[in-house]
């Protein structure tokens, strides 16, 4: 009985450290600098893949309208994309095209998209493919310079949902 009660003490204590540093515990959850700009509350999250991209979508349902709070859209050619592996967010997959680009898009309004990603990673934990439970997370900082707004700041968040088929016959 004692290690029981041990046991589950160590664990709301793990999930209250979890609650202060990452806002949430056990679940899907955003944080970071960039907050400033724009709430990182959602209600919801969207995964999806091709065969040359990954891409992670929070939303917040509002009353009248949808936010895109956050979306995180990563190239993957040249990737072994695959659970167990971190995956460079910054730079160029091809000369003049971004690895990954950030952008928010607040119901009725234009996307605007993240200066370019200055140092980043997304680390796949399970899944990854269409049809399968995919975790992860990713946390990325951003440039001085470009974009529509957050130069200088930066979002972390962790994802968990099933992957859709984002290839055009894949249902979309």
């Amino acid at each position: 009985m004692k290690a029981r009660s041990a046991r589950l003490a160590a664990r709301a204590l793990f999930c209250a450290g979890a609650l202060a540093v990452f806002g949430s515990c056990g679940g899907p959850n955003l944080s970071g600098s960039v907050g400033q700009y724009f709430s990182l509350d959602f209600d919801r999250q969207e995964i999806l893949r091709d065969d040359n991209a990954f891409q992670v979508t929070y939303f917040h349902d509002g009353q009248d309208q949808v936010d895109v709070v956050v979306r995180i859209t990563v190239v993957t050619t040249g990737y072994d994309f695959k659970p167990g592996h971190s995956f460079d967010l910054s730079g160029e997959y091809a000369p003049g095209h971004p690895r990954a680009v950030v952008t928010h898009a607040a119901g009725g309004e234009p996307s605007r998209q993240l200066p370019p990603i200055k140092h980043g990673s997304l680390t796949l934990s399970s899944g990854g493919q269409p049809g399968q439970d995919t975790k992860g997370t990713f946390s990325c900082s951003f440039e001085m310079e470009g974009g529509d707004f957050g130069q200088g700041t930066d979002v972390n968040g962790t994802f968990e949902t099933t992957t859709t088929d984002a290839t055009p016959d894949g249902g979309l």
